[in-house]
């Protein structure tokens, strides 16, 4: 594990660094300023707290002990002597990390599972996701997640969520008079902990703490006001809030600041004024405007472009495990801004993120499987992601998939190839507007593959595209008015529709051009553009097309093009049908 601010936010009280390891004197905000006071308790909470870090151990206990002052905290750093304690006496609540020698998290939370243990499991990791736990806990584990790095606040909430109501009776929390015991009870009666969840009461509690300067409680009044949970919305009052908690260095609240300033809701558009509480946010390593930090950089809002910048912030977001961070710092080495060009690490960051979901990620990775970039080319797993992606909703995804079903890349070949699954996928990209997918489904309609024939419908989309000014488009619809498919046959908008696909630098299109010439407008030809004309495959059916009405006018089909940054990637040929 990287002990280099791997669990930390802002500086640590004095009485915690002394002990730490280097980089760990940034611990989350407010460890001993955000504590809950308890006045009575129901009973002392026993908990058993695993982790293979020192420091991360005693920065928990801190944040524990914060929480419930005379809770009894047995700390192991080796999950071997962590077992024999939980089997000589079951605690209250098991902390625990995933990653360490001896007995690990994943095999620990197997055999609790096999033991049905009674007792509650928090699994605080950098490493593993929520549904690696999830596989490891099965259903009858009374357990919850919370990815490294997180603030104090969450892992109170996680505190409060496992122990208030069971161990320790909500309704002995009275207030003292002072911040922290009137936030905390604000958020016991938010997310119901030991009490009917109850917005209205949480928010009186936060307001009251608000007042008295509590930073975190600023900041879910905010948040009651953002959301109209509790109080009437109002985004106007909510920015008000968020300020006044990160002018006291809340991470959160100087992002959602930043976001303010960005979007312009309820107050006047700055995207300077965003970049500067974006970059207090992420300094202290809150994720969220780490990433947004950086595509303010990567695209020169509110600030100078500088690709170097953006792939900083980029890294440390998806060193943190954001999958949007890892998909964008992919795009950066794929097309080699702000850092060297290097397709495998590409194929590494972009691989991470669409094991996460991420579909863009998705599809990227399916790009690079099909084109062999960064990763040995291979077509049913490029067709594997462009499925995950596709199912997704991700329009280029489904188009990609329908153009695979019609060539056999990737997906059992069989023939005729699965027209009709094409046609599906075609369908529902063109649905969203993909133009490839709504140019091949025209093609679909113009043959009869996987739908029946209809070539007033192929005209249809071939028109929709063609005003967009789509080269091939223009082609195809310029082929149904010289054969009159779907319209009546009219030289004069073929010979238009060629010459606009000509003009947009479409090969065909211009022999097409010349062909329709010779029958528009008698005149002395060059012979480049005889020559041109007469090794045309259409040209004889073009002249007299009555005595050839069974001719095979082959529509084009359009093969996807990736085209990002600098790097253009091209399916190769489609398979020859025979």
């Amino acid at each position: 594990m990287n002990k280099t601010n791997d669990f930390a936010l802002v500086p640590a009280p004095s009485r915690a660094v002394e002990k730490t390891a280097p980089g760990a004197n940034r611990i989350l905000s407010g460890i001993v300023e955000d504590a809950l006071v308890l006045t009575r308790r129901a009973r002392q909470p026993r908990i058993v707290l695993v982790d293979d870090e020192e420091y991360l151990r005693e920065m928990m206990e801190l944040a524990i002990y914060a929480c419930f002052k005379e809770a009894v905290v047995l700390s192991f750093g080796d999950g071997d002597r962590a077992w024999q304690e939980l089997m000589r006496t079951p605690p209250d609540l098991l902390i625990t990390d995933m990653v360490r020698d001896g007995l690990n998290g994943w095999k620990m939370l197997q055999m609790l599972a096999a033991k049905k243990a009674r007792f509650a499991v928090f699994v605080a990791s950098g490493y593993a996701t929520e549904k690696d736990v999830k596989q490891c806990a099965g259903s009858d584990l009374n357990y919850s997640f919370l990815r490294k790095p997180f603030s104090i606040e969450a892992f109170h909430q996680e505190l409060l969520k496992h122990l208030a109501g069971r161990v320790v009776n909500v309704d002995m929390l009275f207030p003292s008079g002072d911040a922290k015991a009137h936030f905390n009870l604000g958020v016991c009666y938010e997310n119901g902990f030991g009490v009917p969840q109850d917005f209205t009461k949480a928010s009186n509690w936060f307001r009251l703490a608000a007042k008295e300067n509590h930073a975190c409680a600023q900041y879910k009044l905010g948040r009651c006001f953002e959301s109209g949970k509790g109080v009437p919305k109002n985004c106007g009052e909510a920015f008000q809030w968020y300020l006044k908690a990160a002018k006291q260095r809340l991470d959160v609240a100087e992002f959602l600041v930043g976001d303010y300033f960005r979007t312009g809701e309820a107050i006047p558009e700055d995207l300077a004024e965003a970049v500067k509480w974006y970059e207090r946010s992420a300094e202290q390593g809150f994720a969220a405007a780490q990433v947004n930090l950086a595509v303010c950089y990567r695209y020169g809002r509110g600030v100078s472009q500088n690709f170097l910048e953006a792939a900083k912030w980029y890294h440390k977001a998806a060193e943190h495990g954001v999958a949007e961070a890892q998909s964008c710092l992919g795009d950066l080495y794929r097309n080699g801004e702000g850092v060297r060009q290097d397709m495998v690490e590409a194929v590494k960051w972009c691989r991470n993120a669409a094991e996460q979901g991420h579909v863009a990620a998705q599809y990227n990775l399916a790009v690079h499987y099909t084109c062999g970039a960064g990763v040995t080319q291979n077509y049913a797993t490029g067709a594997q992601w462009y499925r995950a992606a596709a199912e997704n909703g991700f329009a280029e995804a489904q188009a990609c998939l329908g153009f695979c079903y019609h060539t056999g890349h990737g997906v059992p070949a069989k023939k005729p190839w699965s027209d009709s699954d094409a046609v599906n996928w075609y369908r529902r990209a063109a649905d969203a507007g993909n133009v490839l997918a709504i140019h091949n489904l025209a093609v679909c309609y113009s043959w009869g593959r996987g739908v029946d024939q209809n070539h007033s419908e192929a005209v249809r989309l071939f028109g929709m595209l063609a005003e967009r000014g789509n080269k091939t488009a223009l082609h195809n619809l310029g082929l149904a008015y010289l054969y009159g498919r779907g319209v009546t046959r009219d030289l004069t908008q073929a010979h238009k529709s060629f010459k606009l696909a000509a003009e947009r630098g479409y090969e065909l299109g211009s022999k097409e051009m010349i062909s329709t010439e010779m029958l528009l407008f008698p005149r002395r030809f060059t012979e480049s553009e005889l020559v041109t004309a007469r090794t045309h495959e259409r040209f004889i059916p073009m002249m007299s097309p009555q005595q050839f009405p069974n001719v095979e006018y082959g529509f084009v089909f359009t093969e996807p093009v990736i085209d990002d940054g600098n790097v253009v990637f091209e399916f190769p040929a489609s398979p020859q049908e025979t």
